[in-house]
């Protein structure tokens, strides 16, 4: 009886891992112009990790069903996780429209004339019973490297709503969420800094 119950277990714990869904893995994907910005701010810039709650620097993509309950998706993960993932978004669109003359992320590769800082508030999907939303709500910071006196600061909080139900939605909106906030960094920061 023992053997025949401990088989029956088995089976059942092989057959639900079967039938769960098939993980899924996601990032954070700038478009970016494809031709780089015709100024160039002559300044290197270091952008330091991403300061972020444990709760969300999680390979696993949140969501949340209140504003007092959030869960992990048990097959939706992200491809790194987030604190590095937008990391290394800003710093490949810095790069590829030569916003900056360098960009780095270690002190190493160069000396830094301005530490770009940014913290990571929420990174998330919001589910309500009419729709879902996507949520990136960050601070971004620009400090002279040599005073430490603040250049710049921007904070936003945007939540907008994804064309379906569909976890794979969340990633571009908070793709598209984050260039559109990074465009405006660079507006104001070619009026700063020129």
């Amino acid at each position: 009886m023992r053997k025949h119950l401990v088989w029956v277990l088995f089976v059942f714990v092989i057959s639900s891992c079967m039938s769960s869904p098939d993980r899924k893995y996601y990032q954070i994907h700038l478009e970016g112009d494809e031709e780089p910005g015709q100024k160039t701010i002559h300044k290197t810039v270091l952008i330091e990790p991403i300061d972020v709650d444990d709760l969300y620097d999680d390979f696993r993509v949140v969501y949340r069903i209140s504003p007092y309950e959030l869960n992990y998706y048990s097959y939706g993960f992200w491809a790194d996780k987030p604190a590095n993932l937008i990391r290394d978004s800003i710093t490949q669109y810095l790069s590829r429209n030569q916003i900056f003359r360098k960009v780095i992320q270690e002190i190493s590769r160069g000396d830094p004339d301005v530490l770009w800082k940014s913290k990571i508030y929420f990174i998330e999907e919001i589910d309500t019973p009419d729709a879902w939303y996507a949520r990136l709500s960050m601070e971004i910071e620009l400090v002279d490297f040599e005073s430490k006196k603040q250049i710049f600061y921007h904070k936003f909080d945007r939540r907008e709503k994804l064309e379906k139900k569909n976890i794979a939605r969340v990633p571009v909106m908070l793709s598209k969420i984050l260039e559109e906030e990074l465009e405006k960094v660079v507006d104001i920061l070619y009026q700063k800094m020129e």
